[in-house]
């Protein structure tokens, strides 16, 4: 996986630069610890799974597991808090393209376009048998939402085109 960066030359926000090692062992851990949750609430079902369970299918502590996962609910639906990450917002909000919603479209696919076809097979058929869990997902996609949308006014107010954009953090915001 790669990190979305500026190249100097072109000036092409969609170079791909090299995940660094630390960027790339925390994905991987986090990838690890969805796929043993997702497994682990097949078998025993997600009320029955234990976030120490989980933790130990992936040789972790538990305090580790909740670095990556607040809940285990969040493990099986494999969404966190930090979608999309600083970097991609950063890369967002940095922006020049003319094209806002073709860029809040790539960096959306980035965050919810799977790696694993198996994986998202699993865990639809989990929130199949478990609908709780969709509730879980869209607390999830509605963060996601949130992080994006601060950025995106951040983003049209820096250009000048758009001052009258509110902050999205001020409840009940309103464009006048």
């Amino acid at each position: 996986m790669h990190g979305a960066q500026n190249c100097r030359e072109c000036n092409n926000t969609h170079v791909q630069q090299p995940e660094g090692l630390r960027a790339r062992k925390q994905r991987q851990t986090r990838d690890a610890i969805h796929r043993a949750a997702v497994d682990l609430a097949f078998e025993l079902g997600p009320d029955a799974t234990t976030v120490a369970e989980i933790s130990a299918r992936v040789d972790i502590s538990p305090r580790t597991f909740f670095n990556y996962y607040p809940t285990k609910e969040d493990a099986f639906v494999g969404l966190h808090e930090g979608l999309p990450s600083d970097d991609e917002l950063d890369v967002l909000r940095s922006g020049t393209s003319d094209d806002l919603i073709g860029d809040i479209l790539t960096l959306m696919l980035g965050v919810f376009t799977p790696s694993d076809e198996t994986l998202l097979e699993q865990r639809k058929a989990l929130m199949a048998k478990h609908p709780q869990l969709v509730q879980r997902q869209w607390a999830r996609m509605i963060g996601v939402e949130q992080r994006i949308a601060e950025v995106v006014a951040e983003r049209m107010r820096a250009a000048g085109t758009f001052t009258n954009v509110p902050d999205a953090k001020t409840p009940h915001a309103h464009w006048s």
